[in-house]
């Protein structure tokens, strides 16, 4: 019986610190507060923090039907489990690549400890996204309406353009933290990301013919 109650103690600290550590990355946003982190990195709270995100996803998914992403209702927990291998493995190849990247300018992080705070940002900042396309469903807003400064609705398109910059600064934070590196090698780590994705954008869109990027 004791052992049971000191296992279940156990599994109830696991969850508390791995949600304090998305509350005070969000709340409390400096180099000290993921150098903090960084001592408690783990890479089993990584793959349940990222799964969480994937099922949160799939259950917007399954609630809205976006065009983008459809779940069929008799199929559900398949599809489900679909979503979130997809999350996973979109958030670790991604996380891999910037990995090299930083490993490129001086990095001296390990993989654990990278992912796993670049996983206190992803999963509660896009738990907030889904909140807000849920909600905009609901509300029936259009993505054309909020990006438009001019409609009634547009001031939450500067609210965006903060989260953006939010995000831009907590990740700038993390890459920093992890890979004791320099301020000036983070941003160049950044800036070779979005140059890559830029040219395969480039790529594509000829590829493909399309007209806009």
């Amino acid at each position: 019986m004791t052992t049971d109650v000191i296992q279940r103690q156990r599994q109830n600290g696991f969850w508390r610190e791995m949600l304090n550590g998305w509350v005070t990355i969000l709340t409390e946003p400096s180099l000290d507060t993921f150098y903090a982190q960084k001592n408690r990195a783990d890479l089993l709270k990584t793959v349940l923090g990222v799964g969480l995100l994937g099922l949160a996803i799939g259950l917007w998914a399954l609630a809205v039907k976006p065009a983008s992403l459809i779940i069929e209702t008799e199929t559900s927990l398949v599809e489900l489990l679909r979503v979130i291998f997809f999350t996973e493995a979109d958030f670790f190849i991604i996380t891999l690549i910037l990995f090299f990247i930083a490993k490129g300018f001086g990095g001296t992080g390990n993989f654990v400890q990278h992912s796993y705070l670049l996983s206190l940002i992803t999963v509660p900042l896009g738990m907030i996204v889904v909140a807000f396309l849920f909600v905009g469903d609901k509300l029936g807003l259009t993505l054309a309406a909020v990006l438009n400064p001019l409609s009634p609705i547009g001031i939450v398109s500067i609210f965006m353009i903060l989260f953006g910059f939010y995000g831009l600064l907590l990740l700038l934070f993390a890459l920093q933290a992890t890979h004791e590196m320099q301020a000036s090698a983070v941003v160049y780590t950044l800036g070779t990301v979005l140059a890559g994705w830029g040219i395969l954008r480039v790529a594509s869109m000829f590829v493909a013919q399309e007209e806009n990027i």
